[in-house]
Order: structure tokens, then C-alpha cells, then sequence
């Protein structure tokens, strides 16, 4: 049995998630055990998504580093090393650089535009203690790095010797299709989302005002801190949890999907759209990023750009059941053809075997 040390930022987020955890088992049975060890505790993470509390957040920072110094001595225990993202969120890449010292073979998964400046609004201080450059020395010195999508696999390239595009996956089994034989008197639309992307809602608040003032219909938002709430529509808000995420999914009629129309997004994969996809919901997404090589608009989605676009395809599936149940069922065949865990895992299994072979 070969085994892999797999670091990362945050222990629940939904890229590792969808990625080495998800990877892990499979690699199990095929030889390669993986131990995952996230810089963040769950009290850190908390902390890292509200506003303020700086010194309790400099606290518990302080001691995921001191955490931390003990991955540079387990690591000699390991056959290999896999950095999803950045192994420390702030500050240069030090630790980076001493384990990949250590001359074992280093996987690095990239599924975000991290080599662009980014500020998470509720901490807008990290942005100035992060080391953008990071990833570039990272990918230069990894055995292989895998990509979420060609777009960022073309800016890596400049600088990493190998690299591969595996997209997020789906299981199936878990996901099932959602039951389209009853109509709701009151269509739900539903947004699953975190704690940064709650603000996303605000780009089609007018809209959805605006719909609540000719059609009867819920809004149910599956995730984040603060309530996001329109006038005239039933608001249900529920926090996101593993165990509710699929059942939730289920309950709604049409997914959102907005986003602003920037260049972090242009290169963005939106799980979020895959997941709804997934289950059979129709989904409305903003026109950039992965969703413009996903959908079709009007045949397995739709696209939308402004609010008068959003507003109009918004009343589109609201108004037509029948509209609804085409669009997520022709969703869900693009997800069981393009973004079947099944298909992914022996390509998964293909590099992590030649790349830990180099050792």
C-alpha cells in the first residue's frame, strides 16, 4: 500500500469535497491510501467567514501553524505528497517549500483562478498578507497538476512541467434524479451556496422582487450567515449540511445560479450547477465560467445575462411545469454523459499511479 500526506486550507469545503475526498476511497482500493490534513480546524473556519473578530482570528491562525509544524515531520512517514489549492491560506509558501524538499512525488489540484488577487469581503486583510505567486512555485516543483477546466490548465502550463484537467464528478448513486410526477402549487426556487457566495443573490434581487409581484412562488437558499430575503415570496433559509443537501436539492423546482460577469469567474467551475444538474432541477446560470460550456440554453438549461434576461427566464420555468421537468431531464443525461464519477475515477487512478511511481 502506497500512501499520500493530502494538505489543504479548509477541512469542509466543497472542492475538497468533490476532489481528494471523493478520490480517496477509490484510490484506497487500488493501492494508495490518502490521509487528509486541512490548516484549519473547524473553530478557524468558522471564524474565517465572519466579519471582524480579528485577534481571535490571528489566535487560532497562530496555532494552526504550530499545528502544522508536525505535518513537516509525519511527512518522512509518506510515499508521496498532494496539495489541493495552497497547504497555508496567508503568508509565503514556506511550508510549501520544505515539504517539497523532502524529494517525494507532489500532486497539486488546482480548481480555482488562484494565481488571480481575490478578497473574501469578510476578510479583506488576507488579500494583502496572500502570496498570489505561490501557486506558480508550487505547480513549477509538483510531479503533475491537475486542473479543473482548460482554461486554468493553459495559464499553469507556463510554469508546471505536467498537467492534467480533471473536472468535479458526480456519484450518481447518491445524487438521484428528483420526482417531476407532481407539480407543486408553489414552484421553489432554490439557491445552495456558502458563505462567500451568499452575496452572488444580490446580482438578481430586482428580478426576483419584481417576479414575486405577478407569480406565487418560495425561495428557499441552502447555506450561508445572513438571511437573504424579497419581499412577496415565501423565504425559507436553511444552513447547509451534508446530511440535508440532497433532500434540500430535491425540494427545488428551479436552481440559481448567479454570478458577476468578471474575470474571476470566467475561469470558474460552478459545482453548484453540476449538483443541481444532477438531481433534475433546471437551473438559470449567469452567462460565464463553466456554465457557458455546460449548458445549451434552452434545451438542458438556461443562460442569462442582466436583469431583464434573468426576469424573463425566471418567469419562463416559474410559469411551465412541463418546461421545468424537460429542462432538468436533459440536465441530468449531460451530467450522466460528461460528469460521471464512474468515468473520472480510472483517469484519477491513472495519474496519482504515475505520478507516485516517480518516487
Amino acid at each position: 500500500m502506497v500512501s499520500l500526506l493530502a494538505l489543504s486550507t479548509h477541512p469542509s469545503s466543497n472542492g475538497q469535497r468533490f476532489r481528494i475526498e471523493t478520490w480517496a476511497p477509490y484510490l484506497a482500493s487500488n493501492g494508495i491510501r490518502v490521509e487528509t490534513f486541512p490548516f484549519a480546524d473547524g473553530r478557524l473556519e468558522n471564524l474565517l467567514y465572519q466579519k471582524g473578530k480579528l485577534g481571535q482570528k490571528a489566535l487560532h491562525t497562530g496555532l494552526a501553524y504550530t499545528r502544522y509544524t508536525s505535518v513537516l515531520r509525519r511527512s518522512r512517514l509518506y510515499d508521496g505528497l498532494f496539495i489541493y489549492r495552497e497547504a497555508t491560506p496567508i503568508g509565503p509558501a514556506i511550508f510549501e517549500r520544505l515539504l517539497t524538499k523532502r524529494r517525494m512525488p507532489l500532486i497539486y489540484d488546482i480548481d480555482d483562478p488562484i494565481f488571480m488577487p481575490f478578497s473574501n469581503p469578510n476578510n479583506p486583510i488576507t488579500a494583502r498578507l496572500r502570496d498570489f505567486d505561490k501557486m506558480r512555485r508550487i505547480a513549477a516543483r509538483s510531479s503533475v497538476t491537475i486542473c479543473i477546466n482548460e482554461l486554468i490548465a493553459n495559464e499553469v502550463r507556463q510554469f508546471a512541467p505536467k498537467v492534467a484537467i480533471i473536472p468535479n464528478a458526480i456519484d450518481l448513486d447518491r445524487y438521484t434524479c428528483r420526482d417531476w410526477t407532481t407539480v407543486p402549487r408553489r414552484p421553489t426556487l432554490g439557491y445552495s451556496g456558502s458563505f462567500s457566495t451568499m452575496r452572488q443573490l444580490e446580482d438578481i434581487r430586482k428580478p426576483l422582487e419584481v417576479l414575486a409581484q405577478d407569480h406565487d412562488c418560495r425561495l428557499e437558499v441552502h447555506g450561508g450567515p445572513l438571511p437573504f430575503v424579497v419581499p412577496g415570496i415565501e423565504n425559507v433559509q436553511t444552513p447547509w449540511t451534508l446530511d440535508a443537501e440532497i433532500e434540500t436539492l430535491h425540494r427545488f423546482d428551479v436552481g440559481l445560479a448567479p454570478a458577476p460577469e468578471d474575470e474571476w469567474n470566467r475561469y470558474k467551475s460552478f459545482l453548484k450547477v453540476i449538483l443541481y444538474m444532477s438531481v433534475g432541477v433546471p437551473v438559470i446560470a449567469s452567462r460565464v465560467g463553466s456554465p457557458t460550456q455546460i449548458i445549451r440554453d434552452g434545451e438542458n438549461g438556461f443562460l442569462a445575462s442582466g436583469e431583464e434576461e434573468w426576469l424573463h427566464k425566471l418567469r419562463l420555468l416559474v410559469s411551465n411545469p412541463d418546461l421545468r421537468r424537460s429542462l432538468g431531464v436533459a440536465g441530468r443525461q449531460t451530467i450522466e454523459r460528461d460528469f460521471a464519477l464512474s468515468t473520472q475515477l480510472p483517469r484519477v487512478l491513472d495519474i496519482f499511479t504515475k505520478a507516485l511511481a516517480t518516487r
